[in-house]
């Protein structure tokens, strides 16, 4: 199978230059929930960690932008015209459009919980809906919002107006509302099967209409919801979209089930119409063209009325675990049931080579562009001399083998499971087993700085938890414990015999200055659960970790200070790979396949630097209390900010993160003057939408028309 990505196709919308591309899927491979057609040829998607697409030639190509962070997730989109839409999502946010998408402006959301869907009614109002029966209105074409009374609590999911005074909204419980005066007031709309939960709505006139939800439930109306009767669908799976162009002919999704009715619903044909990928969202412009969106970046478009449907492109959606590249233009990429990629164009295409294997691939490593080895679960290991056929390299193995490794044309190492280590000294022509540890090991990783010095790391434990590291000074004739980590380390890197990387679980980055005898622990900006999975160095300088949430990080020193850059996506990150300081792949979960040609990203801005000398004088605001801060044992789950003024003033506090970013602002009101303590603006350790953010150092900004002063807290969880 071969793809091929057309650099023109696609671009972003943002107008700035992202550092990392999609190469696969494309055209791009996030998760995508929402699709709206304004007109025959317009479409907008919306998906996770921030995702618009968008195209103005019937799905010809797409322009990709990300208009939000990649921890916000968009359930749901409205467009009133081509110009003029919203999208919704995960923590309240609402995004407004005025230009068909050209700029996006974040909204002020009254709320903190997620928003599913959007509607418009009439020339200036709107409503959207969400978690804990939020319904939120604007009459002013959505840039400001109000929440109003729905009577309920449980999570709304849809709504739909089919005049500008009736209106519907249906969710979790068993919930219809509806509207008759325009969205003013709501009342609940029993049907006469409970014990649903409703996930879409859709209604052709004020008073024919469908519901659908759970187990493949479709309920119609034609008396305004005063009674309701079932249609037999077929499905067991939720129904997530219903779109009927009439009173007759409609539409529906479910999961991997597409739907058509053309008789009002009172049969439904559906067929299934993917293997792979959860659907999420579908929308039909005319009688013939539709399309569907879902996971993994899928989009799937009919032209003939929904009989067939054919994939925008052959996307690979199979995690990827590792890949290697000879050079810049020439690489291989290795995953789940088998899976081999390879390109010679720097990835502008990939080809999909068949194997017979189902079983996971793990590593990758290439000698020659005809000469290569891919090794995986129970015991798999494939050759390959033409760089095209793989054939199995009978060992006879049943261990898991986690990274096949060659220093030089002929000398060669396979890790794995149950301190499983194969040398070979003649290319791969005959393999050595060699004693390294014990069968409590779980060898992760391997590597050589010459012919005689090398490492393994080794994990351990009841959970694997934590890791031996063996060296050799013999090229592995025999193997010393030279160290030990708490944590789980999964690869390493060496630019020398002296000085080397490793990385691991809770992200843990530890650097030796002397061939691995000992190790030092480098910070980085990421905490918590996030965990590291491979690191790369093209010097002594320049490197990357990546891992989990999307994470890439950077370093330009060494690893004296490291610092994440903007992956544009939340995949699990498994392997990193540079031809030189600034040509880069990363491959990963879902088949991710992600390039850069500027060494992935810029160091972040310095954080907000405080006023210039003589602007104010020391103590005018003292060190936050209590500090550092940890928001589960602060009194009252916040720290304060005190201050002294010497003339009455509005007080305003903003926080930064430790990269400049803006986090949130608290808005204090007048102050007189005064030394101000326990009454000082507090924090609560969230930001403005109302998440909570993760550990590390803060930068608070005290701005008052007095001065402009800005100090630092640490934050712990």
């Amino acid at each position: 199978m071969v793809f091929v990505l057309s650099l023109a196709c696609f671009t972003a919308l943002t107008g700035q230059t992202p550092d990392w591309h999609w190469q696969n899927p494309l055209p791009q491979g996030n998760d995508l929930r929402a699709v709206e057609s304004p007109d025959i040829n317009t479409l907008f998607i919306g998906g996770r960690a921030g995702t618009i697409l968008k195209s103005t030639d019937r799905g010809g190509s797409w322009e990709v932008s990300q208009i939000a962070s990649r921890d916000v997730d968009f359930f749901g989109m409205h467009f009133r015209s081509v110009a003029w839409g919203w999208v919704v999502g995960s923590g309240g946010a609402i995004f407004l459009t005025t230009d068909g998408g050209g700029n996006w402006v974040e909204r002020n959301s009254p709320v903190s919980g997620d928003l599913y869907d959007a509607e418009s009614v009439g020339p200036s109002t709107g409503y959207i809906v969400g978690d804990s029966g939020v319904i939120l209105r604007s009459s002013d074409n959505g840039y400001q919002w109000v929440r109003i009374s729905s009577g309920t609590n449980h999570a709304l999911r849809s709504i739909t107006f089919p005049t500008t005074a009736t209106g519907y909204a249906v969710g979790d419980g068993d919930v219809i509302l509806k509207t008759t005066d325009g969205g003013s007031s709501w009342f609940g709309v029993p049907d006469t099967i409970p014990g649903r939960s409703f996930h879409a709505v859709e209604f052709a006139t004020a008073d024919t209409g469908w519901v659908g939800g759970f187990g493949g439930t479709i309920l119609t109306t034609t008396d305004g919801g005063a009674s309701w009767s079932p249609q037999f669908t077929s499905v067991p799976t939720v129904i997530s979209t219903i779109d009927f162009l009439n009173t007759t002919t409609g539409y529906a999704l479910a999961d991997k089930y597409f739907l058509k009715t053309t008789n009002g619903g009172f049969s439904w044909v559906s067929r299934f119409i993917d293997s792979v990928n959860t659907l999420r969202s579908l929308v039909f412009p005319t009688f013939s063209q539709g399309w569907i969106v879902g996971d993994n970046g899928e989009i799937k478009q009919t032209t003939d009325d929904g009989d067939s449907w054919d994939r925008a492109e052959p996307n690979v959606t199979l995690d990827l675990y590792d890949n290697y590249f000879l050079d810049a233009q020439r690489g291989w990429s290795v995953g789940a049931r088998g899976t081999i990629l390879r390109t010679v164009d720097r990835g502008a295409s990939w080809v999909r080579y068949p194997t017979a294997i189902t079983r996971a691939l793990r590593s990758v490593y290439f000698t020659s562009l005809t000469t290569g080895w891919v090794v995986g679960d129970r015991g798999t290991i494939l050759q390959t001399t033409d760089g095209f056929s793989y054939s199995q390299v009978p060992l006879g193995l049943t261990t898991d083998l986690s990274t096949v490794y060659f220093k030089g044309p002929t000398n060669g190492w396979i890790v794995g499971s149950r301190g499983t280590a194969f040398r070979t000294v003649d290319a791969g022509v005959s393999w050595s087993p060699v004693p390294v540890g014990d069968t409590i090991h779980f060898f992760t990783s391997v590597f050589f700085a010459d012919d005689s010095l090398g490492w393994i790391l080794g994990n351990y434990g009841d959970l694997n938890e934590l890791t031996t590291i063996f060296r050799t000074t013999d090229g592995g004739s025999s193997w010393d414990s030279v160290a030990m980590d708490t944590r789980a380390l999964f690869s390493m890197w060496f630019i020398d015999r002296d000085t080397g990387w490793a990385v691991g679980k809770f992200h843990r980055v530890i650097k030796t200055t002397d061939g691995g005898l000992t190790w030092n622990v480098q910070d980085t900006p990421s905490k918590g659960q996030t965990h590291y999975i491979d690191v790369r160095f093209v010097d002594g300088s320049r490197g990357w970790t990546v891992g989990g949430l999307g994470s890439i990080l950077r370093t330009l020193d060494g690893g004296e200070t490291w610092f994440e850059v903007d992956s544009r996506t939340d995949r699990i990150m498994y392997g990193v790979v540079f031809a030189d300081s600034l040509t880069g792949w990363v491959a990963g979960s879902n088949g991710a396949i992600l390039h850069t040609i500027t060494g992935g990203g810029d160091a972040p801005p310095e954080p907000p630097p405080p006023p210039p000398p003589g602007e104010t004088s020391k103590n005018r605001v003292e060190q936050n209390i209590p500090n550092p801060f940890n928001p589960a044992t602060a009194e009252g789950g916040l720290t304060r900010f005190p201050f002294n003024l010497t003339q009455r003033s509005p007080v305003t506090v903003q926080i930064y993160d430790g990269m400049g970013r803006f986090v949130d602002e608290i808005q204090a009101g007048t102050y007189d003057p005064g030394s101000y303590d326990e009454t000082a603006p507090t924090w609560d350790g969230k930001d403005f939408r109302g998440r909570e953010v993760a550990s590390g150092v803060y930068f608070y900004r005290v701005i008052t028309t007095e001065y402009i002063e800005t100090q630092n807290l640490v934050l712990v969880r």
